[in-house]
């Protein structure tokens, strides 16, 4: 699965840092896929669809979290096209 927000994300969906953005902005966050199917390209597939509905309904950007240990997504939305914009750490 992958969520999509719209407006906001609430702190604790995103290292405890609540953002917002534009209108013309989403969010994705919090994707996962079952160990068995890791590798495939599901979380890809999910995420172009996704995006693609957001397309439909006039959103310009797309602004995904991602935690900095996150290798396998990380490189999965990078070759997607998406790019590294920023850094944002946390210190619990």
């Amino acid at each position: 699965y992958c969520w999509f927000a719209l407006d906001s994300i609430e702190a604790q969906h995103s290292a405890g840092l609540a953002l917002s953005f534009p209108k013309n902005v989403a969010y994705f966050y919090k994707t996962y896929t079952l160990p068995e199917y890791r590798g495939k390209g599901f979380s890809q597939d999910v995420l172009t669809s996704g995006i693609m509905a957001l397309m439909q309904r006039n959103y310009k950007h797309i602004f995904g979290v991602i935690e900095l240990v996150n290798h396998p997504s990380k490189s999965s939305c990078t070759q997607i096209g998406f790019q590294n914009i920023g850094l944002t750490l946390s210190v619990f």
